[in-house]
């Protein structure tokens, strides 16, 4: 495995053949791109990209279309399709992507290759928030020399492809105690954009209902406000970024939608019970 980090990119890493028992995949990387940064364009012949946008926008061009990501959505570009990233006029940009040759997956994963064949050029999957997981367990198998960690970065690996086919055909999974759908829309809303200075009657006319009925069914269906739920959903993602980046705190503060680095402090020592440092030292 080659491991380095680009000089061009604010912070993050690209690593190359990850893992020398699953040559499926080809590279992994993390990167935080610096306003007016630009990637030429360019194609793969051979395999595939999934770029996973976790924070910030990017305008992407395709071969005859121009794209705008959010955070949560996902690129997937098959083998050929041309695609340039184009300069941001304000704001870094947060970025997982990976390259594979999915030949393998498909022989392990049965079905998973009808999935896949749908995608005959660039397309963009709004909100694919159910990959957002996976890759971050990837990036945490790919930095580190952990035990197992070939069998985990096969597992992972798997299990991102599979969420990706899922979001390609846009499969609806039923719940068994489903939530209520403004409930469920505002807790998408407030995941996948926690960065945002969120006000409960913002969030209501986003759901459509009132800051008042809102508030209430929230707190019967999962004991908290939005507020609070917004505030879990900021931590969650710092937890991870403290584990997989080597950013500041005060920059992952910031990063994660806290105004200030005492607020994201206070917060963060409430709900983990440790300072971010601590649990930084902690999580190795």
């Amino acid at each position: 495995m080659k491991i380095y980090r680009p000089s061009n990119v604010l912070s993050g890493f690209h690593a190359e053949a990850p893992c020398a028992n699953l040559p499926e995949l080809l590279y992994v990387a993390e990167v935080w791109r610096p306003e007016k940064w630009e990637v030429h364009r360019h194609q793969h012949t051979e395999h595939w990209e999934v770029k996973l946008q976790v924070a910030g926008e990017a305008t992407w061009q395709l071969a005859d279309k121009t794209v705008r990501l959010t955070s949560g959505d996902l690129l997937v570009l098959p083998p050929s399709a041309p695609h340039q990233l184009m300069k941001a006029a304000k704001g870094r940009r947060h970025v997982i992507f990976l390259g594979l040759e999915p030949a393998a997956i498909f022989k392990r994963v049965p079905g998973l290759e009808e999935s896949w064949s749908r995608v005959t050029e660039a397309c963009v999957v709004p909100g694919a928030e159910a990959v957002r997981v996976p890759m971050r367990l990837l990036i945490r198998e790919v930095r580190s020399d952990r035990p197992q960690r070939a069998e985990a970065i096969r597992s992972t690996l798997d299990l991102i492809a599979v969420e990706v086919g899922r979001s390609i055909v846009a499969a609806q999974e039923r719940e068994l105690l489903p939530r209520h759908p403004a409930v469920a829309d505002a807790c998408r809303l407030l995941e996948e954009h926690s960065e945002k200075p969120w006000r409960l009657h913002e969030l209501g006319r986003f759901v459509g209902l009132s800051p008042n009925h809102l508030a209430t069914l929230f707190k019967n269906e999962l004991g908290t406000t939005p507020h609070q739920y917004l505030l879990q959903a900021r931590i969650a993602k710092a937890r991870s970024l403290l584990k997989t980046t080597d950013m500041s705190v005060t920059d992952i503060a910031f990063e994660v939608g806290f105004t200030s680095s005492q607020h994201f402090a206070r917060v963060f020592k409430k709900l983990e019970s440790c300072s971010a440092r601590d649990f930084r030292q902690k999580a190795g």
